[in-house]
C-alpha cells in the first residue's frame, strides 16, 4: 500500500517517508531480525518507487533528496528499535536476579519509613506475621508486636531515625512478634538503613528463633532447616515479566516523540538502580550467613553477607571465579556435585565446612522463560554454635554413661570383694566359739589367722577406694625430696615378706644403689608395693619373683617379673582400666584398681608403665622414672 502511494502520487506528493512506521511497528516484537527485515524490506520498496522516475528521466533532486532522507530515517528507526530491545532485555535480567534475591531469602525482610510504615515486605516475612503482602503494605509496625512493646516502641525508632546503623534490635531483651490471629512468637531482629530520593528507610531483618526457644532446656539435636524457597517462583517470574512487558508498551503507546521516550527510560534506569541499591543492602547485611549468585559454570556472579568478614574473604575477589576455587571449602568435590544437581533443576540443602566454620546451605534453580538454567542461587547460614552445643551434648552423654557403668562395676566388685573376707571372718568367729579347751589353741589360732587375713584383705580394698578418691579430687601431688633408695628398697621387703605364700621369695637385683635421688618416697614406695602384691598374689606357691632396678644415667628403671597366671591378650588393652580384671583372675581378690592407681602416680611422677606378659608363663611390667623429679 505505501509502495502505490508512492508510485502513485510521487508526481505531487511523496509517501516515502511513511516506510518508517513498519520499522517502528516491529518494536512491539521480540528479537531483533524481526525490525532488520523490516528495515530490508521497505527499503527495497523505497528503491522501487524511486524507479519509474529514473526510467522516464523525470527524477528532480528534491525527490531524489525525499528518497535518500526516508532511507536515513529508515535505518536510523532500525537502530533505535533494536537498542531499546537491548537495554530492555539486560533491564530485565537484572530484575530479574533482584526479584530472586529478595523473594527466596528464607528469612524474614521488612523495609519501614520514616512514619514507622512497611513499604516493602518478603514472603517470609508475610509468612512469619501470618499477613498477605497487601495487608503488611502501610501498616504500622507497632501492630506486628505485642501489646505491651507498642507504647515505648515509638520512642526507640525515633532515637534511631537520629542516629542511623547497622546494629542488633533488643541486645539483652527478648523480642516477640505478634501474628495476625494475635499468636506471639520469639524473634532476633537486625537493624539496617539506606537513603534514597524519596527519604531514608530501614531493613529489619527477622528470624523466627520459636524453635531454638522451644530447645534451650536441652539443646535442640538438629538444626532448623532453612525456610524453603518459593515452588512457585516460575509462576511469580512469568507474571513480573507480562507485568513488565505491559509496562513497556504502554509506555511506549502514550510517548509522543523520541525525547519523552528517552526521558522516561532514564527514569526507569534510575528506579532500577535504587532497586539494586535496597537488594545489595540487604545481601551486604545479611546476618550469620551469605548469598552467593553462580552461573552454569559454578563461577560467582554476585556474593556477600557478613560472614565473608569473619572468613576474611573480599566479595570482588570472588566475582567471576569458580566458588570452590577461592573459597577453602573442605570438600570442594561434594559441594560441586551438589549445585551440578542444581543445574539439572534439584533444589538442595546440604552442610559444608570452612576452616572451623559450619553451614548448612540452601541451593535453589534460577529458570528463565524458556524453561532453562543458567543461573543458581545459595544462601548459607552459620550453623558453627549450634554443632558445636551438638557435639557437647553428645560428649556429655557418653561421660555420663561410662560414670553410670564405672558406678556398676564398683558397686558389684565392693559387694563381692567385702562379702568374702566378712564371710570368712564370721565363720572363723563362729568356729572359734567351738573350741573353748586350752588344748585347742593350736585349733584357734589357725582361725585366729584367717581372721587376720581377711582383715589385711579389707584393709588393702579400702586402701585402694582411698587412693582412687584421693586422686580423683587431686588430693594427691607429687612433693619431691632427697632419699636414700635403699632404704625405700627395705621398707618394701620387710612389708612384702608378710605377703609370700607358701615357698615364694623374692630375688632381688639391685645395684649400686647407694647414691640418692630426687623424688616422692611415698608414691615409689606405693608404686613398688603395688607392683610386688601383685606378682604374689597371681603367682602360685614355690615360685620366684624378680625385683630389679638401673639408674643409667638421668632414668631409673624398675623392672617386676613373675610367674604366675599371666594375662590374656585380648584384655591387655583394657588392663590399666579402673575397676578391670583379666577373664582369668575371678577367683583372685582384687579390686581391679592397682594398676590404674599405679599408672596415675607414674603420671604423678613424669614416669611411664609398660608390660609383657603369656598365658600361664607369667608377667613382667617396666617403669620408667626420672632419676631427680622436677
Amino acid at each position: 500500500m505505501l509502495l502505490g502511494l508512492d508510485l502513485y502520487f510521487s508526481p505531487l506528493l511523496h509517501f516515502s517517508y511513511l516506510f518508517v512506521a513498519p520499522v517502528l511497528i516491529t518494536a512491539w516484537f521480540k528479537g531483533k531480525n524481526s525490525t532488520l527485515l523490516s528495515g530490508y524490506f521497505v527499503t527495497v520498496l523505497c528503491i522501487i518507487g524511486l524507479y519509474p522516475d529514473i526510467k522516464t528521466s523525470q527524477l528532480l533532486i528534491p525527490q531524489l533528496i525525499n528518497h535518500l532522507l526516508s532511507i536515513a530515517g529508515i535505518w536510523v528507526a532500525v537502530w533505535f528499535v533494536i537498542r531499546n530491545k537491548f537495554s530492555d532485555r539486560l533491564k530485565f535480567r537484572e530484575q530479574e536476579k533482584l526479584d530472586a534475591l529478595f523473594e527466596n531469602a528464607t528469612e524474614g525482610f521488612l523495609i519501614t519509613d520514616t512514619k514507622g510504615q512497611v513499604v516493602l515486605s518478603n514472603p517470609s516475612a508475610t509468612k512469619q506475621f501470618g499477613f498477605t503482602k497487601e495487608e503488611l503494605i502501610g501498616k504500622p509496625v507497632e501492630e506486628l508486636m505485642p501489646k505491651r512493646f507498642k507504647s515505648g516502641h515509638s520512642h526507640y525508632r525515633n532515637s534511631y531515625y537520629v542516629n542511623p546503623h547497622s546494629r542488633s534490635m533488643g541486645s539483652g531483651v527478648e523480642l516477640f512478634g505478634m501474628r495476625k490471629d494475635g499468636t506471639e512468637f520469639p524473634i532476633e531482629i537486625s537493624l539496617s538503613s539506606f537513603i534514597t530520593e524519596e527519604g531514608m528507610f530501614v531493613i529489619a531483618f527477622i528470624i523466627d528463633i520459636t524453635e531454638r526457644k522451644k530447645d534451650e532446656g536441652a539443646i535442640a539435636h538438629h538444626v532448623e532447616e532453612i525456610q524453603n524457597l518459593n515452588a512457585h517462583l516460575e509462576q511469580l517470574v512469568e507474571k513480573r515479566t507480562t507485568e513488565l512487558a505491559q509496562a513497556i508498551i504502554k509506555l511506549e503507546r502514550t510517548n509522543k516523540n523520541l525525547q519523552e521516550n528517552i526521558s522516561e527510560k532514564q527514569h526507569a534506569e534510575q528506579a532500577l538502580k535504587e532497586s539494586q541499591r535496597i537488594y545489595s543492602a540487604i545481601a551486604h547485611n545479611f546476618p550469620n550467613g551469605i548469598i552467593a549468585l553462580l552461573d552454569s559454570n559454578l563461577n560467582v556472579i554476585f556474593i556477600d553477607g557478613n560472614e565473608l568478614v569473619k572468613l576474611n574473604l573480599n566479595p570482588s575477589e570472588l566475582l567471576n571465579r569458580n566458588l570452590t576455587s577461592k573459597i577453602p571449602i573442605n570438600n570442594p568435590d561434594f559441594i560441586s556435585e551438589k549445585l551440578n544437581r542444581v543445574l539439572d533443576k534439584k533444589q538442595q540443602s546440604f552442610e559444608i565446612s570452612i576452616v572451623e566454620e559450619s553451614y548448612f546451605v540452601n541451593a535453589v534453580p534460577l529458570i528463565d522463560l524458556y524453561g532453562d538454567v543458567n543461573q543458581l542461587l545459595m544462601v548459607w547460614l552459620n550453623i558453627t554454635e549450634r554443632k558445636r552445643a551438638e557435639e557437647e551434648i553428645k560428649n556429655a552423654l557418653e561421660k555420663e554413661k561410662q560414670l553410670n557403668e564405672l558406678k556398676s562395676r564398683f558397686v558389684n566388685m565392693a559387694s563381692h570383694e567385702f562379702r568374702t573376707p566378712l564371710s570368712s571372718i564370721l565363720s572363723s568367729v563362729t568356729l572359734i566359739e567351738k573350741y573353748p579347751a586350752e588344748a585347742q589353741q593350736e585349733k584357734r589360732l589357725k582361725h585366729v589367722d584367717r581372721i587376720k587375713g581377711a582383715v589385711k584383705n579389707m584393709n588393702e580394698i579400702l586402701n585402694d577406694f582411698l587412693s582412687l578418691g584421693k586422686l580423683e579430687e587431686g588430693k594427691i601431688q607429687c612433693k619431691p625430696d632427697w632419699v636414700e633408695l635403699n632404704f625405700i628398697i627395705d621398707d618394701v621387703l620387710e612389708t612384702m615378706n608378710g605377703m609370700l605364700k607358701q615357698g615364694q621369695r623374692i630375688n632381688i637385683n639391685l645395684p649400686e644403689l647407694s647414691e640418692n635421688i630426687f623424688t616422692d618416697k611415698n608414691l615409689l614406695r606405693n608404686i613398688l608395693v603395688n607392683l610386688l602384691s601383685n606378682a604374689i598374689k597371681y603367682s602360685p606357691e614355690e615360685s620366684v619373683i624378680d625385683l630389679k632396678i638401673l639408674i643409667i644415667k638421668s632414668e631409673m628403671i624398675i623392672e617386676v617379673t613373675d610367674q604366675g597366671i599371666g594375662i590374656p591378650k585380648e584384655d591387655q588393652v583394657h588392663l590399666f582400666e579402673r575397676f578391670f580384671r583379666a577373664n582369668n583372675s575371678t577367683n583372685i581378690q582384687g579390686t581391679g584398681l592397682g594398676l590404674n592407681i599405679i599408672k596415675r602416680y607414674l603420671e604423678l611422677l613424669g614416669g611411664t608403665i609398660t608390660f609383657k606378659s603369656e598365658i600361664n608363663k607369667g608377667s613382667s611390667f617396666f617403669i620408667q622414672l626420672p632419676k631427680n623429679q622436677n
